[in-house]
């Protein structure tokens, strides 16, 4: 999607970060041939979680808890480029365990295809095969 560097938590760029996603989402879900979208996004507190079911609340959401040990995340961010003076708040993140109604997957030990597949089986049963 896009990075901006460095992030500054304020309400502006929390608020165009909010109308961005929104926007970006819906116009997947508006898109005729798409059945699921699978959005894969740091969400860092409870309080974003809620604001985006209000955004999706004529869809089915379902949201999962990707975790990773950390010696497993901090090799992610590094291959990923991230800024590693943000490690800390990244890894506070990932550790943080604050949501209700989330299930929650360690992803140490899988890859990306094999996240979506499980995710997959997750949303649409074992009867559908991945």
């Amino acid at each position: 999607m896009w990075r901006i560097h460095p992030f500054i938590v304020n309400e502006e760029n929390k608020t165009l970060v909010e109308t961005n996603l929104k926007h970006l989402y819906h116009s997947f879900l508006n898109h005729q041939t798409l059945n699921h979208l699978i959005v894969t996004w740091v969400v860092p507190t409870e309080g974003l979680k809620n604001l985006m079911l209000e955004w999706f609340k004529d869809c089915l959401v379902h949201f999962y808890r990707l975790v990773a040990s950390k010696e497993t995340y901090v090799k992610r961010l590094l291959e990923d480029d991230r800024d590693q003076d943000r490690f800390n708040d990244y890894l506070t993140i990932n550790f943080k365990d604050e949501f209700t109604n989330v299930k929650t997957i360690d992803v140490s030990e899988i890859n990306i295809k094999d996240v979506v597949d499980i995710l997959y089986q997750e949303i649409m049963g074992d009867d559908h095969g991945a």
